[in-house]
């Protein structure tokens, strides 16, 4: 069975849903999701993501799921 390379970007301009695309000047992070993750076990990432608002903050942006150049999906993140 193939490997499925899947990336989640988290794009730096805002939360808009409208404004789609691969745009790469509009990646703030970019990170490998692992083969293990598609079996809903948790992973690690290499670098800790700030959990605020603006600046390098993650909370409000939004985050593409990306395989082969092709958006599997989108949403924005947020906190609970």
């Amino acid at each position: 069975m193939k490997e499925l390379l899947t990336d989640a970007q988290l794009h730096s301009r805002d939360g808009d849903l409208a404004t789609g695309g691969l745009g790469e000047t509009s990646i703030l992070h970019r990170f490998d999701i692992p083969n293990i993750a598609r079996n809903g076990c948790a992973f690690s990432l290499d670098r800790s993501l700030d959990l605020g608002v603006g600046g390098d903050g993650v909370i409000g942006r939004r985050v593409s799921f990306v395989h082969e150049q092709t958006v599997l999906g989108e949403g924005i993140l947020g906190w609970n």
